[in-house]
Parts: structure tokens; sequence; C-alpha cells
């Protein structure tokens, strides 16, 4: 941010644009995914930092509203998503219980 001379303070209810599409084109080995047991969501996690450094997380920006079938296939492992701040839609939790994956609360 600071090679692009981006004020955080520009950014207390969206996210920072430059940001958002570095983690976007972001690659990530494809033979990491099986090794994913556990997701911890929370909204003080350091990549909604990174994308809203001010965020206080009185709104939605990071809310789970639907997953697809081909998302969850990449994670064969996952059994347990921590949601306890993010919320995760009533029809997201069910698919996700329905595929073994707990919800912690």
């Amino acid at each position: 941010m600071q090679k692009k001379e981006i004020d955080p303070d520009d950014y207390y209810d969206k996210m920072i644009p430059e940001v958002k599409s570095w983690f976007q084109q972001l690659e990530i080995p494809a033979e990491l995914a099986p090794k994913v047991t556990q997701l911890f969501l929370d909204g003080g996690n350091e990549i909604n930092m990174q994308l809203i450094p001010q965020w206080d997380g009185e709104d939605n920006l990071f809310d789970i509203k639907s997953i697809s079938d081909e998302e969850l296939a990449q994670f064969p492992n996952l059994k347990l998503i921590d949601g306890t701040v993010i919320y995760i839609s009533e029809k997201t939790k069910k698919k996700l219980i329905e595929k073994g994956i707990n919800i912690a609360e």
C-alpha cells in the first residue's frame, strides 16, 4: 500500500481494490487443498485486515452466502469450519453438514 500510496483510512467500508486483485491472482498449488482439514473464520484474520485494514466487523462483507459443490470438492478432507464470527447462511450450513463438515459456532 505504501508503494502505491494507498491510504487505508479511505477504506473503512470497502475492500482495497488493488489488494483484492492481488489475492484473486495469487496462485495456490492445488495439491495443498487436500491438506486442509479445518478453517477458522474470524473477522480478525490477517487476510481480512489486509483487504480492509480499518474493518470493524459491523457489516456483511465477509459473509458466506453460498458455496458450490465444485468449491467443496477441492477440499476432500475438510472436516471443521469454525465460523464463530463470520456469518454462514443457513442454506450453506446445511450443505456443509450434509457433506460431513462440522460447523463450530
